[in-house]
């Protein structure tokens, strides 16, 4: 199988996942795209998580992802709780983080770091990363297909 990219790593296997990337892959677009890549690894190391933790920790399952990608919406429309959340480390308050923003435990647990990662993103308004985390339903307000 040949390799895909999936936030500008390259992965091997096939991905079988819907996706909401877009076509726009001129020099402009794909040097502001890397540029918001480096922001979010800077971002995350200020919290001392790795950007790798978006490829581990992502959920293979598309049902799962959908309701991580969600829920980390839902966490970065409260700034509280995100900056909470950041300032310590996220199995503090798994069950807290779980309730709060409409998640199962297992989930918040497997995929918690991938959840402030998300958050991270849109909390920072990474417009050109925005179409790679969208869940579904969330398309149409975004403009995306």
């Amino acid at each position: 199988m040949a390799p895909i990219r999936r936030f500008g790593v390259l992965v091997k296997g096939r991905d079988k996942r819907p996706t909401t990337m877009t076509d726009d892959n001129s020099v402009e677009t794909v040097m502001a795209r890397q540029k918001e890549i480096n922001r979010l690894r800077l971002t995350l190391q200020e919290f001392g998580l790795d950007y790798d933790v978006l490829i581990k920790e992502s959920p293979q399952n598309w049902a799962v992802l959908e309701a991580v990608k969600e829920a980390a919406f839902r966490l970065s429309e409260q700034i509280q709780l995100l900056s909470t959340v950041l300032i310590s480390d996220v199995s503090q308050f798994e069950s807290w983080l779980a309730q709060r923003v409409d998640l199962p435990l297992p989930y918040v647990r497997r995929h918690g770091h991938y959840l402030v990662a998300i958050s991270l993103i849109v909390a920072h308004d990474l417009r050109h990363l925005l179409p790679y985390i969208l869940p579904v339903k969330r398309r149409n307000t975004y403009g995306c297909n």
